[in-house]
C-alpha cells in the first residue's frame, strides 16, 4: 500500500533485501509474515506526516469498502463477469491438473446470486474425466439436471 501511495520510497527494496537474506526456503505463509513484519518496522520509522497520510488513505479505503458493502456491491458488474470468466478457466485448469496427477475424475458444483440476473441464483458444473464412450458425468448420468443441479440450486436459496 505504501509503495502504491509513495512509489519513490525504498520499502520495496528493503523488503526485497530482507527476503534475499533468508537462508532457508520459506512457505508462502512464512514469506507473508516476514513481509508484514518488515513493513511494520518500516512504517514505525516513518514521519508522523507520512503515518497520518497512510491512516487517511486506509480510512478512505475502509469507508469506500463499507459504502459498497452497504449498497450490496462488493465489486462492479463488469468485475463480477470478468471474475466468473476467470473462474471457469481456473477451475478447469485446476481439475485437469488433478486428473493428470491422480487419474481420478472430478465434478465441481458452484452457484450463487448474479447481479446480471438481478440477484437470481445460477448454478454451474465443471467436469473432468470421461467414460469409455466419451461422456463426462453430466452427460453420462441422464438425471444430472433433475437429480443434482436442481437440488443444489434449491440448497442455495
Amino acid at each position: 500500500m505504501a509503495s502504491q501511495r509513495f512509489p519513490t520510497c525504498s520499502h520495496r527494496s528493503a523488503v526485497k533485501e530482507v527476503l534475499e537474506n533468508v537462508t532457508e526456503p520459506l512457505t508462502n505463509g512464512q514469506q507473508i509474515t516476514l513481509v508484514k513484519k518488515e513493513m511494520a518496522t518500516l512504517y514505525e520509522m516513518e514521519s508522523e506526516a507520512v503515518k497520518d497520510e497512510v491512516r487517511k488513505y486506509m480510512d478512505e479505503k475502509k469507508a469506500e469498502k463499507d459504502k459498497n458493502k452497504d449498497e450490496g456491491m462488493s465489486w462492479s458488474k463488469e468485475n463480477h463477469e470478468r471474475n466468473l470468466t476467470r473462474l471457469a478457466a481456473i477451475v478447469n485448469k485446476f481439475l485437469k491438473g488433478l486428473q493428470d496427477t491422480t487419474g481420478l475424475s472430478f465434478t465441481v458444483l458452484t452457484g450463487g446470486p448474479l447481479p446480471e440476473l438481478n440477484g437470481l441464483i445460477n448454478v454451474w458444473s465443471f467436469h473432468i474425466g470421461w467414460t469409455k464412450l466419451g461422456n463426462d458425468f453430466s452427460t453420462a448420468y441422464p438425471l444430472f439436471d433433475d437429480g443434482v443441479i436442481v437440488p443444489f440450486h434449491d440448497h442455495l436459496y
